[in-house]
């Protein structure tokens, strides 16, 4: 597994583009059938689709023996599709949208002609009659305006069955009830997962995006390496008119009320320190019809604290981007696109009454992004596009003052509250992530072949992830914690020396997708996909206690983690009467390797130990566990993890402009990675009586410690010998939409929901899988009440989105979220045969859970044309309502007597105020 061996494979690719179609999942299609006015098939008919999206304007086909035509490939945006044969009226439809990942079905019933000027124009379906998967899309013109936050996924958050696990400004987006480890993020075809934390690592300008889809179960054999959802962004490109945008944002504390209150500390309420977001782009013609430019760029600050810190000490976010994208028209047929992208980032941890200053850290990194597409249009039925793709980025995780003491957590403070933390950070590392990827796919539309139309297509994907860190347990190698119990005082030392740590990941996958139009009525969507993935340690460094290199090299795994999945899909669409479809889906998902779950301990890892304090010495010279040096401790039979996705549902076209839907949805997921633990360890039974619910519980006191490693199952625990990890979501969703027209356009949705299960992690604050330096699970009681609703659980989701044009210029927009509260478990400490442990003595249910938030957002913008220029002002006011809710606690892990501890609410009413140019 190295760079050579990638590049030997994008040589190969290239050997195959002639007879090979890539695809970046960054278009949609078109099809449709031709028939006369009895009904029987026209082949033969000339079908033409014109946008300003199309760099050299329109596409032309021609329909086939059953008539039946379609256009892959096609970039994102409006469409006129115009149908027409000598001896009938020619009929066009205006205003089609085609969406990314999506398949638009036209069909035309051409009359004979009664004069040579005579054409129909029929109005765009706003319904997909051809799929049977659950997505969501988002134009830049539904969105551009709305009353959001000011990140590319604060559309993609309010989609039905998606949530974010708090508000953190971070795309935290758990779908379908998979932790947030579980999507695949694209934009522009380029997959920003970070190869060691599952999740999105670089962000994007939000004004730069042309359309978001969020596609979840159901979604064909195309994608895979997920358990949640496909999150796509497709940017914006020139055009042959030269056209650019600037916009400015910003907030401030005279803008911001209060919603919540603190009695009688210093400071009470939510402060605004400083907010400003400027954006600009310009995008045009360097040659009209052969060679198009776009450019961006965004610069971005946002400091605040939240009620009981010192606004003095608030921290601010800054980020840089710019990106350039060239489109090239290479020949009448073919297609050339280029784009690169960096950023520059610094993200504060916010400012808290737990922590001092030196004890909040603070990420920080670059990233850039680089890629590479090239399309033909073989024939009016085939379309190719190859694509490379890559990025890095580091990262470097220290105190914000800078300062290198070993952190003190106060587990039991004066008064009683949460953990109080100072001195300096925990786990301080510096990282290095990289992806590199290629796709090639052939796309084919087969319009006669057993028994109907087929579109085809068939696919390769290879990927390459590279990570290294470094890591100690402190900035010397240890942090210190103490805690009082009755009149005893326990000070405690964790060691965990500097080290270099971190894995090699390699994917291939293969897929062939076949939606089959049956008849006029059944479309029959079946893939089956095939992906191997190999995971691997490489040699590293030994540091010393400074962290500096010693010359002496550890040598890795080389092949630590091998994974080979198959994954079938199966889905069904009816049209029943050109107005109402009935869909439902069948499919397995495989989720990606994230190296995170398993790549610690490295080999020779230095001794993770715990020291009591004498106090006799006031050393700490007390051995209470110890880690031995030694390789990673990986289940040789690892799995992928793995869920079966169940849907059915239906849609129906109200009218010329409205569409009312509902889905049903059912996951099963098995095979999560976690920590395992043998059953090979002694222990003697130790009653304990849960000052919660007075139960007397069965914990287990170590006699002799078990062996633990990374598998598929918790293992050996306090709940059985065998138990396993699972999740159940359920959910049902309804949709309202309605596309612009009389002045006003709509996205509505209802989701009800219930996941729960056994996951790794049960006791985090939020729903992420991923394991990272966590010894979560590593004792069989941690699993006590354990299966529960998890974390990211709300029962109840309404949203809606409008726009609504008003006299005199003037354009209202909202966005409505009200949403049940996550649910949470009551967590403790304590003692079992001597040594500390963590139990959940009350699980996540539904009599506890955070408060319901009931936020609602309003703009109202007037907009001035001045020549070809268009100035926007906005006033956007976010939580009108001025809701209060606590969006996280400090701690759930609170003792019998104490109250759960708000860290962090739901941010206050405030003002966004936004003036724009246009042209």
């Amino acid at each position: 597994m190295t760079r050579v061996r990638f590049f030997l494979v994008i040589l190969a690719a290239s050997v195959l583009l002639t007879a090979v179609v890539a695809d970046a999942q960054t278009t949609g299609s078109i099809r449709g059938k031709i028939t006369d006015n009895q009904g029987d098939a026209i082949a033969g008919a000339t079908v033409t689709v014109r946008s300003e999206a199309l760099i050299n304007g329109q596409r032309v086909t021609t329909s086939g023996a059953n008539g039946g035509y379609s256009f892959p490939g096609l970039q994102v945006g409006e469409y006129t599709v115009r149908a027409e044969l000598q001896g009938f009226q020619s009929q066009a439809i205006e205003g089609l949208r085609v969406r990314v990942n999506a398949t638009a079905t036209v069909s035309f019933t051409l009359a004979p002609a009664f004069s040579d000027e005579v054409e129909v124009r029929a109005e765009a379906p706003i319904v997909d009659f051809t799929s049977s998967s659950i997505e969501t899309g988002f134009t830049a013109d539904f969105i551009e305006d709305l009353p959001l936050p000011r990140y590319f996924w604060d559309s993609m958050a309010l989609s039905p069955g998606v949530t974010k696990t708090f508000d953190n400004n971070q795309p935290s987006i758990i779908a379908f009830g998979t932790g947030v480890q579980s999507n695949a993020w694209m934009v522009d075809g380029i997959n920003t997962n970070a190869p060691r934390l599952g999740s999105a690592w670089w962000y994007l300008n939000p004004d730069v995006v042309e359309e978001v889809q969020v596609m979840g179960p159901g979604a064909p054999a195309e994608f895979g390496n997920m358990l949640g959802a496909a999150l796509n962004v497709v940017t914006k490109s020139g055009g042959n008119d030269l056209n650019g945008t600037f916009n400015a944002y910003w907030q401030t504390d005279d803008l911001t009320d209060a919603n919540v209150t603190l009695e009688g500390d210093p400071f009470p309420e939510y402060q605004r320190e400083r907010f400003f977001d400027l954006t600009g782009s310009l995008g045009g013609p360097i040659q009209r019809d052969r060679l198009w430019f776009f450019v961006s760029a965004q610069s971005s600050r946002d400091a605040f604290s939240e009620p009981g810190n010192n606004p003095d000490f608030a921290p601010e976010n800054q980020s840089d981007k710019v990106g350039v994208k060239l489109s090239a028209q290479l020949t009448e047929n073919s297609t050339l696109v280029g784009s690169f992208h960096q950023e520059e980032w610094l993200q504060p941890e916010p400012g808290n009454a737990f922590k001092t200053l030196d004890a909040l850290f603070q990420f920080e990194g670059t990233n850039p992004a680089w890629a590479a597409s090239y399309t033909n249009v073989l024939s009016g039925d085939t379309f190719l596009e190859a694509k490379y793709a890559g990025w890095w980025g580091d990262i470097v995780q220290e105190s914000q003052t800078g300062s290198t003491e070993p952190a003190f957590i106060d587990l039991t403070p004066p008064g009683g509250g949460p953990p109080v933390q100072s001195g300096g950070v925990l786990f301080p590392f510096r990282g290095v992530n990289q992806r590199d990827q290629l796709d090639v796919t052939v796309s084919h539309f087969a319009d006669q072949f057993l028994e109907g139309s087929h579109d085809f297509k068939f696919g390769v994907q290879y990927t390459l992830g590279e990570n290294e860190a470094q890591v100690a347990a402190g900035p010397e190698g240890a942090y210190f914690t103490s805690a009082t119990y009755g009149t005893t005082t326990y000070n405690t030392m964790y060691v965990l020396n500097p080290y270099l740590y971190g894995a090699d990941s390699e994917g291939v996958s293969l897929f062939v997708d076949d939606s089959w139009q049956v008849n006029d009525k059944l479309t029959l969507n079946l893939g089956l996909r095939w992906d191997r993935h190999e995971g691997a340690i490489p040699d590293f460094q030994r540091l010393d206690s400074g962290f500096q290199p010693t010359g002496e090299e550890i040598p890795g795994i080389d092949s630590a983690v091998e994974w080979s999945n198959l994954s079938p899909r199966l889905g069904f669409a009816y049209n029943f009467d050109g107005r109402t479809v009935v869909h439902g889906s069948f499919g397995v998902y495989h989720d990606g390797m994230v190296t995170g779950n398993w790549d610690i301990p490295p080999p020779q890892a230095p001794p993770f130990q715990i020291f009591f304090q004498n106090p006799a010495t006031g050393a700490f010279d007390i051995l209470l566990f110890e880690s031995a040096a030694a390789s990673a401790s990986i289940d040789p039979d690892l799995d992928a993890p793995r869920n079966l996705q169940y849907t059915l549902g239906f849609e129906r076209q109200l009218g010329a402009n409205k569409a009312f839907g509902a889905q049903l949805i059912y996951k099963e997921t098995e095979d999560l990675v976690g920590w395992e633990i043998l059953d090979d360890g002694v222990y003697d039974p130790f009653p304990w009586t849960n000052p919660v619910t007075g139960e007397t519980e069965t914990l287990l006191a170590t006699v002799e410690a078990p062996t633990v490693r990374k598998g598929n199952r918790p293992g050996f625990t306090v709940l059985g010998p065998d138990t396993e990890y699972y999740q159940d979501y359920r959910g049902l969703i309804l949709t309202f939409d309605k596309r612009h027209s009389n002045g006003w356009s709509l996205q509505s949705s209802y989701t009800w929901s219930k996941s729960e299960g056994l996951i790794p992690r049960q006791f985090s604050n939020f729903q992420n899988n991923i394991l990272l330096l966590s010894r979560n699970g590593t004792d069989p009681n941690h699993w006590l009440n354990a299966d529960q609703l998890l974390q990211g659980d709300r029962e109840h989701m309404f949203r809606i989105l409008a726009n609504v044009d008003l006299p005199w210029g003037l354009r209202a927009t909202t966005v409505v979220n009200l949403q049940s509260g996550r649910a949470f478990a009551r967590q403790m400490r304590v003692r079992v045969g001597g040594r500390n442990t963590n139990v959940t003595a009350v699980s996540a249910n539904d009599d506890q859970r955070y408060p319901s938030q009931e936020l609602v957002d309003v703009s109202l913008g007037k907009r001035f044309t001045l020549g070809g220029t268009t100035l926007k002002v906005d006033a956007q006011i976010f939580n009108l309502l001025n809701d209060d809710a606590v969006d996280r606690w400090a701690t759930l892990f609170v003792s019998d007597s104490d109250e759960f501890v708000p860290r962090s609410y739901v941010a206050p009413r405030r003002l966004m105020l936004r003036i724009g140019l246009e042209f």
